[in-house]
């Protein structure tokens, strides 16, 4: 166990007693009595601090003893103390004057309180409004309930004699205390003052940034959406334009077959019988455009027969509309 804990537990047993709750302090002194068990086992442990925390368990045992009643077990822890090197100081001397207060044991309560001076010059302390009245109050009433009445009035002299600077003491301590608690304040408020205005930097900050995020997004959506207007209108156009050329095409194209129809169905299907002579027509379009021959007439040892163009190309041999005439299986022009 460390030392901090020990004090820690120490102090918390003395606040206990200086309440009158000696119930709490009891158990706060066992909980201590076992933490110094634990470090006088360690191998770092120092004798003379752990004797001089064991003397103080049984003295403040011995008080919270005493304020319960158990009078003998008090007393037993009384004993003990006094057989310790701590016993013999200013300092164990003033605690164990608190036990004794509580016994009634005036006398020896007052030949301990003698070593008040001694403890205080010991410690460097100066006689505060707190010490005037844990120390030189106590020494006081003694004194006084031990008969000893010049003492007493020797403390209460001192005790009006240190009054006055016990009470210009403790101004000038709150009076620190004041300004240290000012400057805290001021301290505190500066902070807040720089976090308000950091944070107000920061909100301003990231509504800038939103609001520049914002335009930037508004502008490319901008940009974009006019992009993708254009290019539906560009691919509207195309498609109107493909749409008219395909309507164009099939038009022409429906044109042309209605225009074939009627060309083959002027087209003679029977060949005429002429002796010594075969015959055989073919038509092939030229640019969708159809070239058909027909027969136009028919004579009796003789055949004529007439080329005929429907488009605009011409027929460059033998001519547009010209026969020839084949006369008894020897063709020659007529």
């Amino acid at each position: 166990m460390t030392r901090p804990t020990i004090v820690w537990k120490i102090n918390i047993s003395y606040n206990y007693l200086e309440i009158a709750d000696y119930k709490k302090a009891v158990l706060w002194l066992e909980r201590l009595n076992q933490l110094i068990d634990g470090y006088e086992k360690q191998a770092d442990a120092r004798p003379d601090y752990s004797n001089k925390q064991r003397a103080r368990y049984n003295i403040y045992l011995a008080r919270a003893l005493e304020g319960m009643g158990r009078k003998d077990e008090a007393a037993e822890a009384y004993r003990l103390f006094c057989q310790t090197d701590f016993f013999q100081t200013a300092e164990g001397k003033i605690l164990a004057s608190d036990y004794l207060r509580l016994a009634g044991r005036w006398q020896d309560a007052a030949d301990n309180f003698g070593s008040l001076d001694e403890m205080m010059k010991e410690f460097g302390t100066s006689y505060s409004l707190e010490n005037i009245q844990k120390m030189l109050l106590k020494k006081y009433e003694v004194n006084k309930k031990a008969g000893r009445i010049d003492t007493a009035r020797a403390v209460s002299l001192s005790i009006t004699e240190r009054l006055d600077s016990a009470i210009t003491l403790s101004r000038i301590a709150e009076a620190r205390e004041e300004s240290a608690v000012h400057q805290k304040e001021l301290e505190m408020t500066a902070e807040n003052e720089r976090y308000v205005r950091q944070r107000h930097i920061g909100r301003v900050i990231g509504m800038a940034a939103t609001i520049l995020f914002l335009l930037v997004y508004i502008i490319v959506r901008h940009r974009m959406g006019a992009r993708l207007r254009k290019a539906h209108n560009d691919l509207k156009t195309a498609y109107d334009q493909l749409e008219e050329t395909t309507s164009a095409k099939e038009r022409m194209e429906s044109e042309l077959r209605i225009a074939r129809d009627i060309q083959m169905s002027m087209v003679p299907s029977v060949f005429p019988n002429v002796e010594g002579l075969d015959m055989y027509a073919s038509m092939t379009p030229a640019k969708e455009h159809a070239l058909f021959l027909h027969w136009r007439c028919q004579r009796q040892g003789c055949a004529r027969i007439a080329l005929h163009d429907t488009g605009h190309a011409r027929i460059p041999d033998p001519g547009r509309d010209r026969e020839k005439t084949c006369r008894n299986s020897h063709p020659h022009e007529c």
